[in-house]
């Protein structure tokens, strides 16, 4: 995930994770714990970004690593 941040201007890596989970259908719900005020509003402006399909496409090869989701209609992370 990293290298995805890296590549945007600006958020944080947090941001990018709740983003991405909040638009991953595999995810119910996403829960977050702060410790400062700066943290929590980076926690709620990540609720607000709309992550692009190359965003989404690019986190969900980092998630399923260089082999590759080994049963695309049962994926252990990543988008069905």
């Amino acid at each position: 995930m990293r290298g995805v941040h890296r590549s945007r201007a600006g958020p944080l890596l947090a941001e990018l994770a709740i983003a991405w989970l909040l638009a991953n259908p595999l995810v119910g719900s996403v829960i977050t714990g702060v410790r400062s005020v700066a943290q929590l509003q980076a926690s709620v402006a990540a609720a607000g970004w709309q992550l692009s399909a190359e965003d989404e496409l690019a986190v969900d090869a980092i998630i399923s690593g260089p082999a590759g989701v080994p049963d695309p209609e049962q994926p252990p992370y990543g988008r069905p």
